[in-house]
């Protein structure tokens, strides 16, 4: 006589476990999808920054992100994809460069600078991705 009841519990008590942990199982893939598209976004640019730099013998010089935005807009990629000024999380990409070498990074889902020292694989969503001169300074693992 209760034991259909405590079925119906159970049953309604394991389905809502398994949508929360689906949700919070979601947020993750997509965080991580996002990290992965953002790390191929600053390879693509990081190309297109050097066959710039074969073309003009030095890296294009941008003080402001204005000015990053206007060199990277005119920036040819190899491939005639457009590059990307903006990381995945919809804020703008950042970028440094003396002629000689260049950086160009994304602050991660936070929005923060959390560069560690000496760069490497860090775990999480907020590690910022780091690209000197064509090659991850700093990356999140699983990229």
């Amino acid at each position: 006589m209760f034991r259909r009841p405590l079925l119906v519990i159970a049953v309604l008590v394991l389905f809502a476990a398994a949508a929360a942990g689906g949700t919070f199982i979601w947020r993750g893939v997509s965080e991580r999808r996002k990290q992965r598209d953002c790390a191929g976004d600053l390879i693509e640019a990081s190309r297109a920054l050097r066959s710039f730099y074969k073309e003009h013998g030095a890296y294009p010089l941008a003080k402001t992100e204005r000015e990053f935005r206007e060199v990277v807009g005119g920036l040819v990629h190899p491939r005639r994809r457009e590059i990307a000024t903006n990381d995945r999380w919809g804020r703008p990409l950042h970028y440094q460069s003396n002629g000689e070498h260049f950086l160009l990074w994304s602050l991660g889902k936070n929005g923060t600078v959390d560069r560690m020292p000496g760069g490497g694989k860090h775990h999480g969503f907020d590690v910022d991705l780091v690209v000197y001169d064509g090659r991850f300074w700093q990356q999140a693992h699983g990229i």
